[in-house]
């Protein structure tokens, strides 16, 4: 704790908004790649109900009868609710880090080579969620109508696509 700046410095510090922002990136992230893990430590392919019941640890019989419980993933996201883990895997879907493929009438989840990159890598993603739950966050009281005011008091979802038009 040493090394952080006081309060009354003119170094430049993050602000409460940016540190909460990064933290919930980070956070993002990691439930990303818990579940792209899961999908590659799967022996294999399953549905996407299927992966929901190892990730909360279900003892439906699909589990027990495939040695499921054994898998280092099994449980790790017991306390997700089933619309938060569709919600996290949709996500993973349309960024390519899965891919559905039929077998027979089922579709089945596997890793995309894109997605097994991402587990390894330092890279962030934003799945939205807490954009969808708890609405956009406000993060000054200006009453400006200048680009930076209203990148500041848009939703991530809305900053990435601002960001793609300057990106282009």
């Amino acid at each position: 704790m040493d090394d952080l700046p006081d309060k009354d410095s003119n170094s430049i510090v993050p602000s409460k908004v940016e540190i909460i922002d990064d933290l919930i990136v980070s956070y993002e992230s990691v439930t990303a790649r818990i579940i792209l893990y899961c999908v590659d430590e799967l022996p294999f392919p399953v549905s996407e109900t299927n992966l929901i019941k190892v990730l909360r640890g279900s003892n439906a019989r699909f589990i027990r009868d495939n040695n499921l419980s054994n898998l280092t993933s099994y449980r790790i996201l017991v306390n997700f609710s089933l619309k938060r883990l569709k919600r996290f895997i949709r996500t993973l879907k349309k960024e390519r880090f899965l891919e559905s493929r039929k077998y027979s009438y089922y579709s089945k989840l596997i890793l995309s080579p894109r997605g097994r990159k991402f587990i390894y890598s330092d890279d962030t993603i934003v799945t939205g969620y807490f954009d969808e739950v708890h609405g956009k966050v406000k993060v000054s009281e200006n009453n400006n109508d200048d680009i930076v005011y209203q990148l500041k008091h848009s939703t991530r979802s809305e900053k990435r696509a601002h960001a793609g038009l300057f990106n282009g």
